[in-house]
């Protein structure tokens, strides 16, 4: 849970006013490992977004990925 809220913080510095979803994807080829999908929409134009998330993954993300232990991903999407 301290991950999933360090991220919410992380995001919500890094792009203006990010609406965050939720998922749960369960790849039916590993049933027994579900992985939580975190899905941002950003309010920016696609061109900041991707600014936005490129900064996260780089100076956030990839340093902290491992703390998943790969249930976990980050997406932008703007049609959710």
């Amino acid at each position: 849970m301290d991950l999933l809220f360090e991220v919410a913080v992380t995001l919500r510095e890094l792009f203006s006013t990010p609406a965050l979803f939720l998922d749960i994807f369960d790849d039916p080829t590993n049933p027994d490992n579900p992985v939580l999908v975190v899905r941002i929409r950003p309010q920016e134009p696609p061109e900041q977004a991707l600014l936005a998330e490129q900064r996260f993954d780089v100076q956030w993300w990839t340093p902290n990925h491992h703390r998943s232990r790969g249930k976990m991903m980050i997406t932008t999407n703007y049609a959710i």
